[in-house]
């Protein structure tokens, strides 16, 4: 929840690889979100909620690919 409201996260290409592959990005937008506190450590804090549902190891294997792929924040 961001202060200007809920932020949803989809991306067209969900679902058609890996499971861990939507997992692992995800856990990247989440953990890598650019706001301001308070909303930074919540970001963080739910990243890690939402990862401990999955395999970590699996997810972890997919992290370096969605990683690559996360579009960078502008300057």
């Amino acid at each position: 929840m961001g202060r200007d409201g809920p932020r949803v996260i989809d991306w067209a290409n969900a679902a058609r690889g890996h499971w861990a592959d939507d997992v692992a990005t995800t856990f990247v937008i989440l953990a890598g979100a650019v706001v301001e506190e308070p909303e930074r450590t919540k970001a963080r804090e739910f990243a890690q909620l939402f990862v401990a549902a999955f395999d970590r190891d699996v997810v972890r294997a997919h992290l370096e690919d969605a990683i690559a792929v996360s579009p960078r924040p502008s300057a």
